[in-house]
């Protein structure tokens, strides 16, 4: 997701709209982290691994949003 947000060209009406985005992914990211040192042992269908990954689908398509306008 990363390597996604990076190739994003972004009009620059809409720059801070592609900040916000970023600052969301890099807290996810964090959350993430957190999230795997607290319970290394989660199954996938965990309910707080399945937000996780929500999240993680609602920031891919606020990218895709961004990259084709």
């Amino acid at each position: 997701m990363e390597l996604f947000a990076n190739d994003v060209e972004v009009a620059p009406e809409r720059t801070q709209e592609y900040w916000d985005v970023s600052a969301d992914l890099i807290t996810l990211v964090s959350d993430v982290e957190a999230f795997e040192a607290e319970y290394p042992d989660a199954d996938n269908d965990d309910f707080d691994l399945l937000h996780l990954r929500r999240r993680l689908r609602l920031i891919g398509a606020r990218l895709t949003t961004l990259s084709l306008e």
